[in-house]
């Protein structure tokens, strides 16, 4: 489950917060996600220096600066958040909107209020 401070375990009070360690980050998000991501890049020219994205193939993105989880990014059909905030889901909002924010969590809409991608926390353009 997507959500303002890190990432949950829908159902339980278990959660991937912010500034845990990559190496668990990756290793609990890979047990949710049910495989290993398929691509981790060093990320330069990011708002408070250079950031490591680790990529799953469900277009859920983890960014890590310092070896700490700051961030997430989802941009492809996978998890939701707790009240339904989902990749591809409808989202009312004045004509022409093209972004909304939404209890900590920020998306990007398509012309017609399709969501194309959620995020929260420290993220940076990979």
């Amino acid at each position: 489950m997507l959500k303002s401070d890190g990432l949950g375990v829908r159902g339980t009070t278990r959660e991937i917060g912010f500034e845990r360690a990559q190496l668990g980050a990756v290793t609990a998000t890979s047990k949710l996600v049910g495989r290993q991501p398929s691509e981790t890049s060093p990320l330069g020219g990011c708002a408070g220096g250079p950031m490591d994205a680790v990529r799953w193939s469900n277009g859920l993105t983890l960014f890590f600066q310092d070896g700490d989880f700051r961030g997430w990014r989802q941009d492809g059909p996978g998890p939701t958040t707790a009240t339904g905030l989902a990749v591809g889901a409808s989202y009312a909002t004045a004509a022409g909107q093209t972004s909304f924010a939404a209890a900590g969590v920020q998306g990007s809409l398509s012309p017609t209020g399709t969501i194309t991608a959620l995020r929260a926390g420290n993220t940076c353009r990979s």
